[in-house]
């Protein structure tokens, strides 16, 4: 456990000055500012749908910016493409520390991804754990308003946890990975993935096919 605590150190040890130094209101791409839309509707009204504070002005909402299909009119209002969990996991960050709180659930992915990674590499734990961080987009991501490290901590987190042939472990990678899958699509191939390899892992097949020798 000292390199899973090694890795998570040197990584928080970076990641947090630069979550003070990096301007918190800055997005780099849309899919971020249609999150946070979402989230400052849900912030004020409680409510998934889409709060268009033109619309006193704008009842026909001709200006409502939907460009790109980001914001879908539908019979029960405007929604955002994406789904709404990742706004509920910061909506309390957000509340308590503004546009800085967006990054603590990315961050705390990032962390999880990194501690993880480390426990299921044992020995080497402290060197795979710094490799992902650095040599993977995981690092850039923590910075996004983006549910992507979470996911990948959670998944990855599951992975570690498949490894301990436990059944109680395994219930508990099968939450991790239903979480996960309901933040990034992604995680549905993931979980099939690994539900193929564990009755792989567990059916009495031999390791070697036998053959004949003519």
């Amino acid at each position: 456990m000292r390199r899973v605590g090694v890795s998570t150190v040197v990584a928080a040890a970076l990641i947090v000055p630069l979550l003070i130094l990096l301007p918190p209101d800055v997005f780099w791409i849309t899919d971020e500012g249609t999150k946070f839309i979402a989230l400052q509707s849900l912030d004020r009204t409680g409510s998934v749908r889409i709060d268009y504070p033109g619309r006193v002005l704008d009842p026909a909402m001709r200006l409502l910016p939907d460009g790109g299909h980001h914001l879908i009119r539908t019979p029960r209002g405007v929604l955002a493409l994406f789904l709404p969990w990742f706004q509920f996991l910061t909506l309390l960050p957000y509340r308590i520390a503004g546009t800085h709180g967006l990054y603590l659930v990315p961050a705390i992915g990032t962390l999880l991804t990194i501690a993880a990674t480390a426990w299921m590499a044992g020995k080497n734990g402290a060197y795979a754990g710094l490799i992902v961080l650095i040599a993977t987009p995981v690092l850039f991501y923590t910075f996004t308003y983006w549910e992507h490290t979470i996911a990948l901590g959670l998944s990855t987190l599951a992975m570690a946890l498949l490894t301990k042939k436990d059944w109680r472990a395994a219930a508990a990678a099968g939450a991790l990975l239903a979480t996960s899958s309901l933040l990034r699509e992604e995680g549905y191939l993931l979980t099939a993935a690994a539900v193929l390899l564990a009755a792989l892992v567990a059916a009495p097949v031999p390791l070697e096919a036998p053959c004949r020798v003519h």
